[in-house]
């Protein structure tokens, strides 16, 4: 069947309670999913799709396997009260963390992509006291508008019917309402001589993203303390073509932890010795630098990280890989190895620390 529902959420939503102009624009999106692109009018965009298909079937079968799960333990008030669903949920959440973590789900603008400096919408975040007089003031005023003997007669007939089935006691819900019962009276009157209720594991609410969140406000508290954005070297080794995969790979990760990626072609022919004072002269501050090149400008690279660490003894030198096995050669001599699937995470972090962001 076609789309029921169309909804889109305003942009700014995950930062705070949207103004206007997000809702205004949220608003205007889904009318064109409807009146332009006809999801309201297309009956099944999908027919015919095998991998559609499998994906459905596969996603009911393992819902299938939950909810006899669920059964199997009581029921889910019984499954809540054991931590079977927070358990499965925090392991999924764990799992997707990883997988931002090492860039196997991408987040364009977090884990991939990301701007540095960016300036997000500003987080409006309103007064809790003004909001709870604000509402204080609306309940006052409602039970100031209502017939109090209808209210009350409603409410008592509510408790009354509380260990009753499910259907008297909506409609006895719902006479309550329209005599004026707000929703605390309503559920004050079905607790009422209940006792302590089951306590519930709540579940630990974190986005996927949150550790790059902490990432680059770092970077951003370093920027206004020193008066300028942190910067990560990444020094070319041999040809731009052979080594562009690994430069870009380094430059996505220094963007993701808030840092601007500095890039510096060292020269082929230069002796060790030149090529990294060219090194720590356009890296002067920082305590950390990118060797980026291919594994055949590997090779000869023994000899410059020696230079490097003669001349700097503390200085990081990571080099971009196409694995975490180090070997043998120069990649042995490394401090930091960054290759795909690494823990994009606990990197920019070893990185910060080096370039002084986190002190």
């Amino acid at each position: 069947a076609s789309a029921d529902c169309i909804s889109v959420a305003p942009f700014d939503a995950a930062l705070a309670p949207s103004d206007s102009f997000s809702r205004r624009l949220a608003r205007n999106t889904q009318l064109i999913l409807e009146h332009e692109v006809h999801l309201a009018w297309v009956s099944d965009p999908a027919g015919g799709s095998h991998a559609v298909e499998a994906m459905t079937d596969g996603l009911a079968r393992q819902a299938w396997d939950l909810f006899q799960q669920v059964e199997g333990v009581g029921g889910m008030a019984a499954a809540l009260e054991q931590g079977m669903p927070q358990r499965l949920i925090g392991q999924l959440a764990r799992d997707r963390r990883e997988a931002v973590a090492s860039a196997d789900q991408t987040v364009v603008g977090v884990n991939r992509f990301a701007l540095p400096g960016e300036v997000l919408p500003r987080q409006r975040q309103g007064s809790r006291a003004g909001l709870r007089a604000a509402r204080r003031e609306a309940v006052c005023e409602l039970r100031g508008a209502r017939a109090d003997q209808a209210a009350e007669a409603a409410l008592a007939r509510l408790e009354q019917l509380k260990q009753r089935g499910a259907t008297e006691q909506v409609e006895a819900a719902v006479a309550a309402a329209e005599a004026g019962a707000t929703l605390g009276e309503m559920t004050a009157a079905l607790r009422h001589g209940a006792g302590r209720g089951p306590e519930v594991e709540p579940l630990n609410r974190r986005r996927i993203d949150q550790d790059f969140d902490l990432l680059r406000e770092a970077a951003d508290a370093a920027t206004a303390r020193d008066g300028i954005r942190p910067s990560l070297l990444l020094c070319g080794l041999g040809p731009l073509a052979h080594r562009r995969f690994r430069q870009e790979l380094a430059a996505d990760l220094a963007r993701a932890g808030g840092l601007e990626p500095m890039e510096l072609e060292l020269d082929p022919g230069a002796p060790p010795e030149e090529a990294a004072r060219q090194a720590l002269e356009a890296g002067a501050t920082g305590g950390a630098l990118v060797l980026c090149g291919d594994d055949e400008a590997y090779a000869g690279a023994a000899d410059l990280i020696a230079s490097l660490k003669a001349a700097r003894p503390r200085l990081c030198v990571a080099m971009v890989t196409d694995g975490p096995d180090p070997g043998e050669g120069a990649l042995a001599d490394a401090d930091l190895l960054l290759h795909k699937g690494m823990d994009r995470v606990k990197i920019i972090g070893k990185v910060q620390r080096e370039l002084g962001v986190i002190l």
